[in-house]
């Protein structure tokens, strides 16, 4: 019988440095969509440390590697002065006039880090001091009926070019449940990506074929608000 002996050739290195929280935090996210949020608002909370200001919609003009540096700097900070940071970047963008959701974004992403940070003894204090604001309360969306809708359909004349356009603008708002301000808001890169699959060259195919200008279809949506799938099949 032969006896194998395990020489130990000791322990592998970790392949993500314990000191490294920045990529650490990203990469113990599951969801990309998870990890690529960290990352602008991150980014966006760098640069507040290094300006002081908040400015909504502009471009930061910093590399990931400058990023994890201010960070590092920031996770040395005692807990009055991180919290203090904090407080004063949740103000600054209240007075830039962010939205409630996504100042909340932001700082969870901040919370995120420095409590990854705290857990793996690579800072001495937790972000607890500031809280979240009060979730953004959307106005009323209960919008028009359906029988609305159907006496707005059948007012169409779709024997004419102009009302056949009409009624597939409408029938397609409808029976989707769009709704006007996502549509608005995705809208504003249709020309990279597309709509709903279909490439710009489609896009802008389709909009020839109904003679449909982009604001003739944004203006169609107001029309149409929210109801449920097995509603719309009603009209």
């Amino acid at each position: 019988m032969t006896n194998f002996t395990i020489v130990p050739s000791g322990i592998a290195p970790l392949s993500q440095p314990i000191d490294d929280v920045y990529n650490g935090l990203l990469a113990s996210q599951h969801k990309q969509i998870t990890r690529n949020t960290y990352r602008l608002a991150l980014k966006h909370f760098a640069n507040f440390l290094t300006t002081g200001t908040v400015s909504k919609g502009k471009k930061i003009d910093l590399v990931e590697s400058q990023v994890k540096l201010i960070l590092l700097q920031y996770l040395t900070f005692d807990a009055k002065t991180a919290n203090a940071y904090l407080g004063s970047y949740q103000n600054i963008m209240i007075e830039a006039g962010l939205a409630p959701n996504t100042i909340n974004v932001k700082l969870a992403s901040v919370k995120a880090l420095v409590k990854f940070a705290f857990d793996y003894e690579q800072c001495n204090f937790l972000l607890d001091k500031v809280r979240c604001l009060s979730p953004e309360i959307y106005r009323d969306t209960k919008g028009t009926s359906p029988e609305n809708i159907h006496l707005i359909l059948s007012g169409i004349d779709q024997l004419s070019v102009s009302g056949k356009r009409d009624y597939a603008i409408l029938r397609l708002l409808w029976d989707n449940g769009l709704r006007s301000r996502v549509f608005s808001k995705s809208g504003q890169n249709l020309k990279k990506d597309g709509f709903f699959g279909y490439t710009i060259d489609h896009v802008h195919l389709i909009f020839c074929l109904f003679k449909i200008s982009y604001e003739h279809f944004i203006s169609g949506f107001s029309l149409c608000q929210r109801f449920s799938l097995k509603e719309r099949a009603k009209i």
